[in-house]
């Protein structure tokens, strides 16, 4: 630390990541202040009707947050530093996973560094003082040395484009204003994009909509959440990743091939054979598109209790829209499972790790049109890395608290010298 005085540290939103983020942080000796817009904290792990904001679905199912393949734990065999109670299961319903984060919280005493119901609107650097300001909503601006910025990847959602949309008499929303599925009771319903999201959504669905459509242009490899009992990030092994890494820096185009071979191997083994007609395969490869975590969808589509079809290519009527293959679906409701941007809009320009990235980095496989941050290992920016670093842009096959525990380990010892 410079001087007596305690280095003051900012940390802006607090779900899991930011959490984790303040408690590090105060660990290594920062007078560290965590802002969240919402009245809560705990992120998107505490359920809201507010269709402006992310929330788990109600049904939502995940593995335990600090049982995951922690990288440090395999190494060193360590136990995390605020394991699950002893009756928790690998898996665990939304409600446990936050009723978990309520006890870290006060466990280690956090509360009293949160400000909760305090949105903080801009981000700026002041040269002059070396320091930065936020502007609070309704409140003073306040200054801080170093700013970690935990607000994670879902803040802008990315709506596509669909010709003739404004012709459209039903509902079109993003998933995120997905909340309750009984509100799509007795509707045609077509889900737009195939990922975890438009997974949860479909197996949510059934039961209340009377039709629902599964619609997306790439295939996907789809995954139980468990394999034998043993939650799926459980099964890859300390050798595994030492395998991997080898592949990857020697054999680039073999370590591909393997890993996306072995991951069809687990989808055939145990969800059962895997019929052409839902056009999952091809698809892009599992190192730069997440797998589908879900025990239900291809017992749903085997059933046909969800329809694959093409992806959308225009609306041709107040309920109906065509698809890619010309074929026209009757359908009263559109739920975009389609992403979200990067959004760090606000920082001051000069310091958005997205602001004109380059063309090779839009043109990446797995970008998807997004620009990706450029940051130094994903974490810390390329300009102040001494004060401004990011949590929530580095991926992982592990569990989200061990991985933002790690990272924010990282962030804290550093700035602590």
């Amino acid at each position: 630390m410079e001087g007596s005085r305690k280095q003051t540290v900012a940390v802006v939103g607090l779900g899991a990541m930011g959490i984790v983020g303040v408690k590090n942080l105060l660990e290594e000796g920062f007078d560290v202040t965590g802002f969240e817009r919402s009245g809560y904290f705990g992120g998107l792990w505490h359920f809201t009707e507010d269709e402006n904001t992310l929330s788990v679905l109600e049904s939502g199912f995940t593995c335990s947050p600090t049982v995951g393949p922690d990288p440090d734990a395999l190494r060193q065999q360590r136990r995390p530093t605020y394991p699950v109670t002893k009756d928790a299961t690998p898996t665990s319903h939304f409600q446990r996973v936050e009723e978990y984060i309520e006890s870290y919280v006060d466990h280690f005493d956090l509360g009293r560094h949160f400000r909760l119901n305090t949105a903080v609107e801009r981000i700026c650097r002041e040269d002059g003082v070396g320091q930065w300001r936020l502007d609070l909503n309704g409140q003073p601006s306040e200054r801080f040395d170093k700013v970690l910025l935990a607000t994670g990847p879902h803040v802008k959602p990315m709506m596509p484009k669909i010709n003739g949309s404004e012709s459209f008499a039903g509902r079109i929303i993003h998933s995120k204003g997905f909340k309750r599925p009984g509100a799509f009771a007795g509707m045609k319903v077509v889900v737009l994009g195939l990922g975890n999201t438009g997974g949860d959504i479909c197996d949510a669905l059934v039961g209340h909509a009377s039709s629902i459509y599964l619609s997306h242009n790439n295939g996907a490899v789809v995954t139980p959440r468990e394999i034998n009992g043993v939650p799926l990030t459980h099964n890859m092994s300390r050798r595994f990743f030492m395998i991997q890494g080898i592949l990857d820096d020697w054999f680039p185009r073999l370590s591909d091939w393997v890993f996306n071979r072995v991951a069809r191997m687990f989808m055939r083994k145990f969800l059962g054979p895997i019929d052409p007609a839902w056009r999952l395969h091809p698809g892009p490869s599992v190192r730069i598109s997440t797998p589908v975590i879900s025990e239900t969808l291809i017992s749903n589509l085997r059933s046909e209790a969800v329809i694959s079809v093409p992806g959308i290519q225009s609306i041709c009527g107040p309920r109906e829209v065509e698809l890619r293959d010309g074929q026209r679906l009757e359908a009263d409701a559109i739920i975009c499972c389609t992403g979200y941007e990067n959004s760090f809009d606000i920082l001051e320009a000069r310091f958005d790790p997205t602001t004109d990235p380059p063309q090779a980095w839009l043109d990446a496989p797995g970008s998807k049109g997004r620009a990706l941050p450029q940051l130094y290992q994903n974490v810390f920016s390329l300009d102040p890395p001494d004060s401004l670093a990011f949590l929530g842009c580095v991926w992982f096959v592990s569990g989200a608290f061990c991985l933002a525990d790690m990272t924010s380990m990282c962030i804290a010892q550093v700035w602590a010298g």
